[in-house]
């Protein structure tokens, strides 16, 4: 999760006296749409390794009680360091809710993204939880490895209604090729039922290392780092 510096309230010029301020780590990089629109696509380990650092740092906030409603690629950063290294960084907590918070309005649990919203949510359900970012991580995962949107489209309330009701295309039918492990447990995410998906992002990772995609221990050393560096973001 992106590092957060300082924060504060601002005392000049007189005009901003009061405001709320953050300071943020500067990150190098792209976001992982940028990503994939110029490789042309990923291959499933690299979207394997990205999935489990999303839920490294998912895992702290969640800890925290905070859901983020709102993952999609562009809110997933793949941050360089000076030896050129990768780090993904999830970004954008800005409509994050607690789940302590039983104030939260109902209108307020549908804000997201159209077709990256988990069904809960396009419901405007007070149930909503950490299962709505299982459903988040999903939704990016097959985009990622089928070169295309779960849900197609630009109009916000055509993409609701397939979110509650259209079938996805399987990925077994866009790429035959992907490992038969790897499409069940993409598929296990976009499961409408949030009883029928991963209970936690903690369980999709052990699923995402379960495939040995990836170095072992790999994401269990993200999460260490991950757990370390809460605060948050959340946008004021």
């Amino acid at each position: 999760v992106v590092r957060v510096l300082d924060c504060g309230k601002l005392v000049a010029p007189a005009a901003c006296a009061g405001l709320p301020f953050m300071v943020l780590e500067l990150l190098r990089g792209e976001d992982l749409y940028s990503v994939a629109a110029r490789e042309g696509g990923l291959s499933p380990e690299r979207v394997v390794r990205y999935a489990l650092e999303a839920c490294a740092g998912l895992s702290a906030a969640h800890a925290q009680g905070i859901i983020h409603p709102d993952l999609k690629p562009e809110n997933l950063f793949v941050s360089l360091d000076a030896d050129g290294g990768e780090c993904l960084k999830v970004l954008d907590f800005g409509i994050a809710r607690s789940r302590s918070r039983r104030a939260v309005t109902r209108g307020r649990a549908g804000l997201g993204s159209p077709g990256y919203m988990s069904p809960e949510q396009v419901q405007g359900s007070q149930k909503v939880d950490v299962r709505s970012d299982v459903w988040g991580l999903g939704v990016v995962m097959y985009e990622l490895l089928a070169h295309r949107p779960a849900f197609p489209g630009d109009d916000p309330h055509a993409l609701c209604a397939q979110t509650l009701t259209a079938a996805v295309v399987p990925l077994a039918e866009l790429r035959p090729e992907l490992p038969r492990a790897l499409i069940e447990v993409v598929e296990r995410c976009l499961e409408r039922d949030p009883a029928r998906r991963f209970a936690s992002v903690e369980a999709l990772s052990e699923a995402l290392e379960s495939l040995q995609l990836t170095p072992a221990g790999a994401a269990s050393a993200a999460a260490a780092a991950a757990a370390e560096e809460l605060p948050v973001e959340v946008d004021t």
